[in-house]
């Protein structure tokens, strides 16, 4: 009994995943597109700036922006799921549960994010040089902040009721979450009273453990072990807010 629950949780994430991510991007190639001009414009712009020196840190800052600006978009598609085609309140009379349905989701901003994914690791290899145990820390720590700016995404998106409203408060996620912090530059960098709240975001958080494990960075603020606790913790902290904030009627 419990394995047949299990499979039909998989089938239910996987199928809702399908429909939003490999389909959308099938019908409107356009918006996969779009995930990828802000890190490989950065990109760009850091090599011709500073040559592979800079461009390595671009890349590593590629790698964590793809992962929140999909997590963050899905607030887009829970907005226009829940108040303009009511696809949520269908889904309340399926098999679906809420976690099921935020899931789904958040697979799919990962599927959505494969192609930008895997172009970034290839110019990773090239301008960096990926053990094959940086590559598995690389895509754990990804699916993880994925999760986790998604979560984010999932909480603001309840509070939202028109559809038009999204998109600037996605752009001022994006900025907050990924060009203040150090994402696309060393922590080091910034003043020792601003590592601290550095630490606590997630896309920073994420930056200084890939920086460390790609051979980028010395020294973290804080030992590996610790930092993954609280991109960890902060993930299944999001996640249970947005469940909470979802307003789903379980059955």
């Amino acid at each position: 009994m419990l394995i047949y629950k299990v499979a039909r949780s998989i089938r239910i994430i996987f199928g809702f995943a399908w429909l939003n991510g490999v389909i959308a991007a099938k019908r409107n190639p356009l918006w996969v597109i779009s995930y990828l001009i802000t890190p490989f414009s950065l990109l760009v712009l850091f090599f011709v700036w500073g040559g592979e020196s800079l461009a390595r840190n671009a890349v590593i800052g590629g790698l964590v922006s793809m992962a929140a600006m999909n997590g963050i978009g899905l607030m887009g598609d829970v907005a226009y799921y829940k108040n303009f085609v009511k696809l949520q309140d269908m889904m309340v009379a399926s098999p679906m549960t809420a976690l099921h349905y935020m899931l789904g989701l958040a697979l799919s901003g990962f599927l959505f994010s494969m192609p930008g994914l895997l172009l970034m690791l290839l110019f990773a290899g090239k301008l960096i040089g990926l053990s094959i145990m940086s590559l598995l820390v690389i895509i754990i720590v990804y699916i993880i902040l994925l999760l986790s700016t998604a979560g984010i995404g999932f909480t603001v998106a309840t509070f939202v009721r028109e559809e038009r409203y999204v998109w600037p408060l996605s752009n001022i996620l994006s900025f907050g979450l990924m060009i203040l912090p150090p994402v696309y530059y060393p922590y080091t960098l910034l003043p020792s009273s601003l590592v601290g709240p550095a630490v606590i975001l997630p896309t920073s958080n994420a930056a200084m453990i890939l920086q460390y494990i790609t051979g980028l960075m010395p020294k973290l603020p804080y030992n590996l072990a610790a930092l993954l606790a609280i991109l960890g913790a902060e993930t299944v902290v999001f996640l249970w807010i947005s469940l909470k904030k979802s307003q789903w009627r379980e059955k």
